[in-house]
């Protein structure tokens, strides 16, 4: 329904109404810091109509994709809350950057998935999850290096390859793809790739959480992306609105 371009707003609230775990995102979202609403809204009609179908697209989204993919047992050096926490900072960082020519729920469903394939081989292969964590830690090294390593790909791949079968727009998929790597694609200006690349150090940096895996993430920006045009210019800003997100109200958890 949200696809379509004539939907209106009854038929889509009568369709969130039957979800209840939808109903309570979207409450949570629309009353919370991250929207600045002045009063409490109680009444699904009005908090969809506040929010917009782009922004309902993208929590519907992230929802049942993180829903799909639920742990089985505690994973030593993992915690949902954070993975969560770095999910959503990330795509608010990303959504804050510049985009030109990139549909901003494109940017920020991208951003909101970007490290899924971390849940798709935590749920799949928890002690290879583990291992590679582990090692993470004990390196102090990227989690992702740790994967390449143990298997020849790491989650970026993983998540990748599962929001292609499900039919997301290949730009969405490239961006989770190379998120760790966007010298694989040459870039003559700051694209979806290099946006949410740079959106995930920024959201590890300030966050000071360890953000889902391994050692805190220190790494320098590629300097081929610094390269890029205004990139170097604008990282102070950058910087400044990942320091305000990283201290303010999560939006919404996804549990």
């Amino acid at each position: 329904m949200l696809s379509q371009p004539d939907a209106s707003i009854n038929q889509v609230v009568r369709i969130v109404e039957q979800d209840v775990a939808i109903c309570a995102k979207v409450l949570q979202l629309v009353n919370s810091a991250f929207f600045g609403v002045t009063r409490n809204i109680s009444d699904i009609k009005t908090a969809v109509s506040y929010l917009g179908i782009n922004v309902l697209q993208n929590l519907v989204l992230s929802v049942e994709a993180f829903r799909c993919f639920q742990t089985k047992k505690p994973i030593p050096g993992f915690s949902i809350e954070e993975f969560y926490g770095h999910s959503q900072l990330t795509a608010r960082i990303a959504g804050g950057m510049p985009r030109k020519g990139i549909l901003p729920s494109a940017i920020v469903v991208a951003g909101l998935l970007h490290d899924v394939g971390k849940l798709v081989i935590a749920e799949r292969t928890p002690d290879h999850f583990a291992r590679a964590l582990a090692g993470a830690k004990l390196e102090k090294r990227p989690l992702f290096s740790i994967e390449e390593e143990l298997c020849g790909v790491s989650h970026a791949e993983a998540g990748a390859y599962l929001l292609s079968l499900w039919g997301l727009p290949y730009p969405v998929v490239e961006a989770v793809a190379h998120h760790h790597h966007p010298e694989r694609i040459p870039q003559s200006h700051i694209d979806m790739i290099s946006v949410v690349y740079v959106a995930n150090l920024l959201a590890h940096e300030h966050s000071g959480e360890r953000t889902g895996g391994g050692a805190l993430v220190q790494s320098a920006i590629d300097p081929k992306i610094l390269a890029l045009p205004d990139v170097a210019e604008q990282l102070p800003q950058w910087h400044q609105m990942a320091e305000e997100f990283a201290h303010e109200p999560q939006g919404v958890r996804h549990g």
